[in-house]
């Protein structure tokens, strides 16, 4: 199998991991979404169709961030994203295809044994990855909270609902695109340190890689420039590392940033 149909399976692998998480997580969303509001409404008092002007309301709002993380909580936000990360660990199998591959392109035969550092590292990562998904649900709350406090006695509970609608829809959009970025780094992460066992031992810059991945719509023209001159010119590691994607440090690992569906793929080594 060729590294190109091998990459492709990997990135069907991806959507499939990602689509998945996204739907689940629409679910997940407008569940807790229906909750928070129907607790606000149970303990908010109204008059006119506004938040009246009360302590006790007043109390209410300062928890509305509260109310929102608990209700995510409740509707499998955090054990979505958990069986989310650990999906990641299926990029291993992808790995060790793609450098099949190589070898057989290479005619030398490339093998990776991961130590127990790497495997902290890659433990490390998705723990990363928990964390910010997570705070996703903080940062949607802490901005449902400040629309919130500015309610009383002026917003009518319908607009408060519609705030909080919007903002959930956000954490959706939010979640998504650091999903999408978080697996194909930790990808890239276990790429990067398998091919540096391999580069052990050998003179510096005697391996070259190639940047390879879909070329369409969606392919930004940091990553148009990078498929193009590596496809005559290859680049060491060296050369890749100070490159500029404007968006996420060390390209090795990032790409092109945000959403980068592309790799890095030994393409040389003298």
């Amino acid at each position: 199998m060729s590294v190109r149909e091998v990459l492709d399976q990997h990135g069907s692998f991806i959507d499939s991991l990602v689509s998945w998480y996204e739907a689940e997580l629409r679910d997940v969303v407008a569940s807790a979404q229906a909750r928070t509001l129907a607790d606000l409404q149970l303990r908010l008092q109204i008059s006119n169709g506004k938040i009246a002007r009360t302590a006790a309301n007043q109390r209410v709002l300062r928890q509305v961030d509260d109310f929102l993380a608990a209700a995510m909580e409740r509707a499998g936000f955090y054990q979505l994203t958990d069986e989310f990360v650990r999906g990641f660990n299926g990029h291993f199998q992808y790995f060790e295809r793609v450098l099949d591959a190589i070898s057989e392109n290479l005619k030398t035969p490339l093998k990776v044994q991961f130590s127990k550092s790497d495997t902290a590292l890659f433990e490390s990562q998705q723990l990363s990855t928990l964390e910010s998904l997570s705070a996703v649900v903080d940062t949607v709350a802490a901005a449902a909270k400040k629309k919130a406090l500015f309610s009383v006695g002026a917003l009518p509970f319908t607009d408060l609902a519609e705030h909080i609608a919007t903002t959930f829809g956000r954490s959706v959009g939010e979640a998504s695109t650091l999903a999408e970025t978080s697996t194909t780094m930790f990808y890239r992460t276990i790429s990067d340190r398998g091919f540096q066992q391999i580069e052990a031992g050998l003179p510096k810059g005697a391996i070259k890689y190639r940047f390879e991945g879909p070329r369409d719509k969606l392919t930004r023209p940091f990553c148009k420039r990078l498929l193009t001159r590596t496809r005559s010119e290859p680049l060491t590691r060296a050369q890749i590392e100070v490159l500029d994607n404007g968006q996420l440090p060390n390209p090795f690992v990032s790409g092109g940033g945000f959403l980068c569906r592309h790799n890095w793929i030994i393409a040389a080594i003298r």
